[in-house]
C-alpha cells in the first residue's frame, strides 16, 4: 500500500491541474481559440510556494521538480497564476477536494491517474 503525506497529494493535485490546463491550452491553440490565463488554487500555501522554487532539498522532492517543469512549460504559452484559498472557509470547490482526497487516502491499492488519452501519472512505490 502507498501512502502518501497530505502534503504530497497537495502536490499531486497541483501537478494534475497543470495536466489539465496543458491539455486545455493545446485544445485552445489547436481550434486558434484565445488562450485565457490559467489560475491553480490550493489551500496549501506551501505548496504553492514550493512550485516556483522547488530546489531545496525535502520530502516529496520529485514532485517539487516535476511541477517546476510542468509550470515552466505551461508558462511559455500563457499566463499561469497561482492563489491560496483559506481552506476553512467553506468554498465549494476545495470541500469538493477535500473530500475525494480523504476518500482516496483510505483506497488500499496503487494509484494511476491518467488524464484524458495522456500516459498515467505513477504515485511513487518507494520513498
Amino acid at each position: 500500500m502507498i501512502r502518501l503525506t497530505n502534503f504530497e497529494a497537495e502536490l499531486y493535485g497541483i501537478l494534475l491541474a497543470m495536466e489539465l490546463a496543458d491539455y486545455e491550452v493545446k485544445k485552445m491553440q489547436q481550434n486558434h481559440s484565445n488562450i485565457r490565463p490559467i489560475i491553480i488554487m490550493s489551500d496549501n500555501q506551501g505548496a504553492l510556494i514550493k512550485c516556483k522554487n522547488p530546489y531545496y532539498a525535502s520530502s516529496g522532492q520529485h514532485i517539487y521538480v516535476n511541477l517546476f517543469n510542468k509550470l515552466q512549460k505551461l508558462s511559455a504559452n500563457t499566463a499561469v497564476q497561482s492563489y491560496w484559498c483559506p481552506g476553512n472557509e467553506e468554498i465549494e470547490i476545495n470541500c469538493k477536494a477535500d473530500e475525494l482526497a480523504k476518500k482516496s487516502s483510505y483506497e488500499q491499492h496503487r494509484h494511476s491517474i491518467q488524464l484524458f488519452s495522456r500516459k498515467p501519472i505513477k504515485t511513487p512505490t518507494t520513498y
